[in-house]
């Protein structure tokens, strides 16, 4: 693993041919189109078991790498089941604008971390950039996976200059939600 400002950059950790099958599976679903003010894509939530352990091995393994540096060795025990996001950006899309992974509600508010596996290689474009950590891009190559914080210390978009089609897959660690005990006065 290199550790760039806390981000985690495994390269070339998933195999092509479980890269080849996410984009296979893409493609042969109906994924949901995205047109907001910063981002356009497609985009489907992973819930195919046999792909999802497919790419499970990957994120407990670097996961234990990069959450033990930290000294987190009780994070698998404390996440709740890890959503699986593929999305594809078409030349000239994406998300550009900067965001982070963890706010308000019941949706975002307890990812602790959030990661990404690049599906394809892209030669123009697509970088994922972090303003906050020296503007810090990552370009889109087969198999890395990154793993980064997910609160507002680590903005993060994609370069718009996307030169031919980008597909990643992506989620978030999150805490399980635990009961709220309240007591009588």
């Amino acid at each position: 693993m290199k550790r760039i400002s806390d981000i985690g950059l495994w390269e070339g950790a998933v195999p092509q041919e479980v890269c080849q099958n996410l984009i296979d599976f893409f493609d042969d679903s109906n994924p949901k189109p995205r047109d907001e003010q910063a981002v356009k894509d497609e985009y489907i939530f992973l819930y195919d078991e046999m792909l999802r352990r497919q790419v499970a091995p990957f994120l407990r393994d670097c996961g234990d790498e990069y959450f033990g540096f930290y000294g987190h060795d009780t994070w698998r025990k404390q996440c709740a089941p890890i959503t699986m996001k593929i999305q594809k950006a078409k030349a000239g899309e994406g998300y550009v604008g900067i965001h982070w992974e963890q706010g308000a509600g019941q949706l975002n508010a307890n990812r602790f971390a959030a990661w990404m596996i690049y599906l394809n290689t892209v030669d123009r474009g697509g970088h994922t950039v972090f303003p906050l950590q020296s503007r810090k891009r990552f370009k889109p190559t087969q198999g890395d996976l990154l793993i980064w914080p997910a609160a507002y210390t680590h903005p993060h978009h994609s370069f718009p200059d996307l030169g031919e089609d980008k597909f990643i897959i992506t989620g978030w660690f999150a805490y399980k939600d635990t009961p709220q005990t309240t007591t009588s006065p």
